[in-house]
């Protein structure tokens, strides 16, 4: 496994990982990502299957705004190694993330992964709330 910034060669692949992708706005999301450089990805095997978009959208602080791992791929550890990457490169003292409260996968990842839910968001997506969450990062 190998995780590196991803490149415009990369945008087709992550739409077709993406589920969503088929919106225009989540289409234009993913490419702005990449094209800003906060987009990562995963290969196994020479072929992309997960990535990540690490910004600054949530009040400015360092955010794992999008986390998606081929269906194929899901409960490897493929999830875990990704956000794990994303916490060494991040350069701050806490990160941030959300999902929906129907994502259990994600939560039980989060959870093992030592973050603390800190409060929900409704009406996103509806009946769906959004719980966020975050982790005080320890840099040496």
């Amino acid at each position: 496994m190998k995780i590196r910034k991803a490149n415009s060669q990369d945008v087709q692949r992550l739409k077709q990982i993406d589920h969503l992708s088929y919106q225009p706005e989540r289409a234009s999301f993913i490419e702005r990502a990449v094209s800003s450089g906060t987009a990562w990805v995963v290969i196994v095997k020479s072929e992309v299957v997960a990535y990540a978009v690490l910004d600054h959208s949530y009040f400015g602080r360092p955010t794992i705004a999008m986390l998606i791992v081929n269906s194929q791929q899901r409960r490897s550890g493929i999830g875990n190694s990704l956000v794990e990457y994303l916490e060494q490169i991040c350069d701050g003292l806490e990160i941030w993330t959300s999902t929906n409260l129907s994502n259990i996968p994600m939560q039980h990842l989060l959870a093992k992964r030592g973050y603390h839910l800190t409060g929900f968001i409704d009406n996103l997506d509806p009946g769906d709330p959004e719980l966020f969450y975050f982790k005080k990062l320890e840099k040496t």
